[in-house]
């Protein structure tokens, strides 16, 4: 009988690792990356901001690492801040 694929390592193809604020003069865009630095999706927070507060807080500030940096300055933002959300590391 082989053994089914964990259901923990296709969870981890879509959990967040960094979370990437991008910003402009008159906004910031938050782009979540996975931990093999694929980009997941762009964070849009609810009216109060307290979704993205709280990952903030939650991360740990960080250099964003190779392709996610690539990725996040590809788009020509003012300034570019990363956390790490990896709470095993």
């Amino acid at each position: 009988m082989t053994p089914n694929k964990n259901s923990s390592s296709r969870h981890d193809d879509y959990t967040a690792t960094y979370l990437v604020l991008l910003n402009d003069h008159d906004s910031t865009r938050a782009l979540l990356f996975a931990r093999d630095q694929r980009y997941l999706a762009e964070l849009f927070d609810d009216d109060n901001g307290l979704m993205l507060e709280n990952l903030m807080r939650f991360g740990r500030e960080c250099p964003p690492p190779g392709k996610v940096a690539e990725q996040a300055w590809a788009s020509a933002p003012a300034s570019v801040v990363c956390f790490s959300l990896d709470v095993e590391h």
